[in-house]
């Protein structure tokens, strides 16, 4: 697989987990989702480490840094997702519907996008 092809199949994944995690209004599928992805992230981040690298310095950590962007694809919508559902139910309780439920993931992945780009610049 190539590492375009991984990014984007992380990405997706981590979008999906993210929706399943922020939009149930019963917390036991974005509890299990969030757990999964979780101990999935966690073990690839553990085999990748634990593979000896066969090349000079600079491929070993160019291959080190393109692991942990296909990681961080997957584990930014996770978080996203963890914290959209802590806050809407912080601010709306269980009684939030589906409109309120979308606008609070759309925020929150707006805020964190902005967060990114004020540390980054």
């Amino acid at each position: 697989m190539s590492f375009i092809a991984a990014l984007i199949a992380a990405a997706v994944l981590g979008t999906v987990a993210a929706s399943l995690v922020a939009l149930p209004r019963r917390p036991l599928v974005p509890v299990v989702v969030t757990l999964t992805g979780m101990g999935s992230l966690g073990a690839l981040s553990l085999s990748w480490a634990s593979q000896s690298c066969q090349s000079d310095p600079a491929g070993c950590g160019m291959q080190r840094g393109f692991e942990g962007l296909v990681l961080w694809a997957a584990a930014a919508p996770l978080a996203v997702g963890v914290l959209t559902a802590i806050a809407w139910r912080i601010v709306a309780g269980q009684e939030a519907n589906l409109k309120a439920r979308i606008v609070a993931l759309v925020t929150m992945a707006l805020l964190i996008c902005v967060l990114g780009f004020s540390i980054t610049f």
